[in-house]
């Protein structure tokens, strides 16, 4: 009986005797190279674990691993366009570089490659992960791996490296094995993969091996099967490594939202919430209620007024983005539901008695003060499907989030106001 020490297959060579196995021990030693058995060649793959007889190194042992386990990986995320207000450039731009061609394959293959490789910029928040789900969903039986900086860096020698090649071989292998017939591959944050490179001097050298590992990959130093297409996503394009940007076919801006855009994304969602009664009756139709909200919100996000933070001032217009109206909508459906559930339990109509006796034992009437709340509620409401969301709720959520969304857009040096000189300076 004997301990195996683990290795790990970091490539597979084939020469005029067969195949031979690159394995890595992670003791610091050099590459072991072993000639493979008939078997081993067959049952064998990169990425592999193996158990090896230590001296002579042996493969005695071979154990497959979950590839990706830590990365967002959907097939078809169910993201729409119609489900993205505004950014037609960009969604046109999508649409003529990946569909259009597939659509076409004869008169792209004869006449031009399509682009593959594109790369969004702009503030956060803005729409581009949408955007490449909406891409990912629109194509057939595709998957969608979603990967960001911190999953792809590690501590040990040469894994980060490893981690990059696996993510595009494994795709390439699905592919090629029919079991996907689409695939994109997003980068989130990909200023932090492939940053300049001689920024750093005293790191430990894994972000420049990274941005070398990706160059070769979108270099065509490895083959990328047709139907992969690589999605790069960033806030601050101007940190990314210059001769990496130029490996990229299209460069897309995704701009922050204008207000033609916000009412665009503000009719989307207030689609997707119960409507107040009240305000149904008021506006003479549900149709004309949800339009009135949408309208109603986006004139107040942009009023002519400054945002005053601790680090500075913003124009309120230059908060809003995509993604923060869908907060203000999703904070008032929660309020709207929130008011439905308190009066339901008023009205003790919780049939589950564990539930309601967690409920009292915790005293969490007490806390979300039920009871100075309940009598508007019941004095307005006779049912509580009437219950939905008004113009108060959406106002709520704008004041309640919009100081920290100008923080963040100070901090992240978008449009930020020049403070007044007063002629004190200290």
């Amino acid at each position: 009986m004997v301990d195996l020490e683990v290795g790990e297959i970091e490539s597979l060579m084939k020469d005029d005797n067969g195949w031979v196995g690159e394995i890595s021990t992670g003791k610091g030693r050099s590459r072991i190279y072993k000639r493979l058995r008939g078997e081993e060649s067959e049952k064998l793959k990169e990425g592999m674990k193996v158990g090896l007889l230590p001296g002579t190194f042996d493969i005695m042992n071979s154990y497959t691993t979950k590839e990706f386990s830590h990365y967002e990986m959907t097939k078809s995320p169910a993201v729409s366009f119609n489900e993205i207000g505004g950014l037609k450039s960009v969604k046109q731009e999508l649409i003529n570089s990946i569909i259009l061609p597939m659509l076409n394959p004869d008169d792209y293959a004869k006449y031009g490659e399509r682009s593959r490789r594109i790369l969004m910029y702009g503030p956060p928040g803005c729409g581009k992960t949408m955007c490449a789900k909406a891409l990912a969903s629109a194509l057939p039986n595709c998957e969608f791996v979603k990967i960001g900086a911190g999953e792809l860096f590690s501590m040990w020698l040469g894994e980060s490296e490893r981690n990059v090649r696996m993510i595009f071989k494994t795709a390439n292998d699905r592919l090629e094995d029919g079991e996907n017939d689409y695939g994109v591959i997003f980068f989130d944050e990909i200023d932090a993969l492939a940053q300049e490179r001689g920024m750093y001097t005293g790191s430990s050298g894994a972000p420049e091996r990274v941005t070398g590992q990706l160059l070769d990959i979108l270099d065509g130093f490895y083959a990328l099967h047709p139907h992969l297409t690589v999605i790069g996503a960033t806030n601050r394009l101007h940190l990314i490594d210059s001769a990496f940007r130029a490996r990229f076919d299209k460069i897309l801006e995704v701009t922050k939202a204008d207000k033609d855009a916000s009412l665009s994304i503000a009719h989307i969602y207030v689609q997707k919430m119960p409507i107040d009664r009240y305000l149904i009756k008021e506006k003479g139709g549900e149709a004309e209620a949800r339009a009135y909200l949408a309208n109603a919100i986006v004139k107040y996000m942009y009023e002519d007024r400054y945002v005053e933070t601790e680090i500075g001032r913003i124009k309120r217009e230059d908060t809003v983005t995509g993604r923060f109206i869908a907060q203000v909508f999703n904070y008032a459906r929660d309020k709207a539901l929130e008011e439905r559930t308190l009066l339901i339990l008023k009205r003790g109509k919780i049939s589950d008695k564990t539930m309601r006796q967690m409920w009292d034992d915790e005293g969490m009437a007490e806390i979300l003060d039920v009871e100075s709340r309940m009598d508007e509620l019941q004095k307005r409401y006779k049912q509580v499907e009437e219950i939905g969301v008004r113009m108060g709720h959406l106002k709520e959520g704008f004041d309640k989030f919009v100081p920290r969304r100008a923080e963040e857009m100070i901090a992240l040096g978008y449009e930020v106001m020049p403070e007044e000189d007063t002629g004190m300076h200290y």
